[in-house]
């Protein structure tokens, strides 16, 4: 132990004698100093040593002095000192730090050395991902945004200030603390973030890190805000972020499209403005390119799903060619949940508001895109719901549509997600739904032989108490039987659980006529073959479904909000955002 003691001993009177020499040095005087600073502070201890000793504040106000280099020299000591520690980092904002660095941004304009290091050192003292949001306040009191900005315009050229300037807006608009990050967010559009930005992608486009940065800034700028997103709009900076998104890097591609897919889940003005320019071609050029990138593809299902939500007079803008792109999008990455996600809900949108594009997605390649999804996250309830919703919607289009969910698998989805989530209500009502949508006139054989009666029977059973779902799953069982052939026997050999089922819910339900009748008509059904077919006919389900659920599935998917799969924090006071289901 006694070894340890005098070590510790040894580096304190070190620091000690370090803060000395540089209390009583010039600016000549304080290079020598400052770069032992920047060695000695390698270990965590060390740099305790450095907050403890008063080499931290020693080096703060070594930022005031004249000398550009030893300004150089005390932003690295300072990055080395503060790192990897948010008491030491407060500790500097504490002595001065941001003052003495925006001043240092003015007093030197012309020194791009300095305005790299400034930026380094910014950077560094707010990057934290435990950040209570009280250094970036202090920031913003100190006008950092603005510095920045300033210095960004006055190094156009220099793309290592551009990227660093990215940096620093990004993390300053990016903190945990919510309420700091919108005041962030404000005050660098204030600042003028926006309008640098644009130029700054402008004289770099081929410089893959500043592409990216500039990206990420913008996005962190402009999330959570509807006003922030029709500024970035007003900037310009639309058309920049679409050249961004057919780069040849991946990361570049990617980058762009989280902007993109903010501007898109804004207000209309903003999905004019991407449509204008050609966003949606962009968003196919990168999928092609890029077809491995997971998060591309997800960014890109979430841009396409929010545009598919556009007034009216402009969803011409959205073709049918957007159904197609999701679908490949899916189809490339079906282990990807999240790609996943936001591909269903892409097409849910889409196939809403659209018959041209509800028939593009009538086929056995966008079907069994969604089918594929289905089986292979199966335990993912919200999934199924989506892609029980899809197929509904897609089924009550026509016979053209129905086969394709036949022959693209989609109905063996179903009905595997009504068996793996017998007591989520939401999967069984909105399955039984989606059957019914497929089971018209010679698919009615599909149904059968695939267990729809088995599975109607099981949602009855598991959902004795709800009225819309029970009416759901006796409509299904009277639309069987109503088949001398083979559904009458698959009704029938369900009797053994069935019967049963049907004494429990005239109990259950005494005053629900429309459940009465139902389970009336079922077991005159069940009671002889020479009853069957006069009644049964009458409640086919090949018509519209003439009880729907008393309240529809809680969880409409077409409408569900973007943030919900990263329990993402509520929007700000603004509009309320566009809505994408995933």
């Amino acid at each position: 132990m006694a070894p340890l003691v005098f070590e510790a001993t040894a580096t304190s009177r070190s620091w000690d004698a370090l803060v000395s020499q540089m209390a009583a040095a010039d600016n000549a005087g304080l290079y020598a100093p400052l770069r032992t600073v920047t060695t000695m502070a390698q270990t965590e201890d060390s740099r305790q040593h450095a907050l403890i000793s008063g080499a931290l504040q020693a080096v703060v106000r070594a930022m005031a002095m004249d000398e550009a280099g030893v300004l150089v020299s005390a932003c690295q000591a300072l990055v080395a000192i503060v790192q990897n520690g948010s008491t030491r980092k407060q500790a500097a904002v504490d002595a001065g730090v941001l003052s003495a660095l925006v001043d240092a941004m003015a007093v030197h304009p012309d020194e791009w050395m300095v305005a790299e290091e400034v930026l380094t050192t910014l950077e560094v003292l707010f990057c934290s991902s435990a950040s209570s949001g009280r250094r970036e306040r202090e920031a913003l009191d100190a006008g950092v945004p603005r510095a920045v900005c300033n210095t960004m315009s006055l190094h156009e050229e220099r793309p290592g200030v551009q990227e660093l300037g990215c940096r620093v807006l990004r993390v300053l608009s990016s903190t945990a603390e919510l309420s700091t990050a919108a005041f962030a967010a404000n005050a660098t559009v204030s600042a003028g973030a926006l309008t640098q930005i644009n130029p700054a992608m402008r004289a770099h486009a081929s410089d893959a890190r500043v592409q990216k940065e500039c990206c990420a800034a913008l996005g962190a700028i402009i999330a959570r805000s509807e006003t922030r997103r029709i500024a970035a709009v007003e900037s310009e900076v639309v058309a920049v972020l679409a050249q961004a998104a057919r780069a040849q890097s991946p990361a570049v591609s990617a980058a762009a499209l989280e902007p993109l897919a903010e501007l898109a889940n804004g207000p209309d003005a903003c999905r004019i403005a991407l449509l204008e320019a050609g966003v949606l071609g962009a968003l196919g050029s990168a999928l092609a390119a890029h077809s491995a990138d997971a998060e591309l593809a997800q960014r890109a299902c979430l841009c396409v799903g929010s545009l598919a939500l556009v007034a009216p007079q402009w969803q011409l803008q959205v073709g049918s060619e957007s159904v197609r792109l999701v679908a490949a999008a899916m189809r490339g990455h079906v282990s990807e949940a999240r790609v996943q996600e936001a591909g269903i809900s892409a097409l849910l949108n889409l196939i809403t508001n659209s018959r041209a594009r509800k028939q593009a997605a009538a086929s056995t390649e966008v079907v069994g895109a969604v089918a594929a999804s289905m089986h292979a996250h199966l335990q993912h309830a919200q999934l199924q719901i989506w892609g029980c919703t899809f197929a509904r919607v897609l089924g009550n289009d026509g016979n053209g549509a129905r086969i394709a969910l036949v022959e693209g698998s989609a109905l063996h989805a179903i009905l595997a997600a009504l068996g793996a989530h017998k007591g989520n209500l939401d999967v069984q009502q909105w399955g039984l739904l989606a059957v019914a949508a497929i089971a018209v006139g010679p698919l009615e054989r599909s149904v059968v032989e695939a267990g729809a009666a088995k599975a109607a029977v099981r949602a009855l059973g598991a959902h004795l108490q709800h009225k819309g779902c029970c009416e759901l799953a006796l409509e299904m069982l009277l639309s069987l039987a109503a088949d001398k052939g083979a559904g009458q026997q698959a009704v029938a050999a369900e009797g053994a659980a069935l019967v049963p089922l049907l004494k429990k819910l005239r109990k259950v339900h005494p005053e629900g006529a429309s459940v009465r009748g139902l389970v009336d008509r079922l077991g005159k059904e069940l009671s002889g073959p020479s009853r069957r077919s006069s009644v049964a006919r009458s409640a086919r389900i090949s018509q519209p479904v003439s009880a729907e659920p008393a309240a529809e599935p809680a969880a409409e998917p077409a409408v569900a909000s973007a943030a919900e799969l990263t329990a993402a924090p509520a929007a700000e006071s603004d509009a309320p955002e566009a809505a994408h289901p995933v």
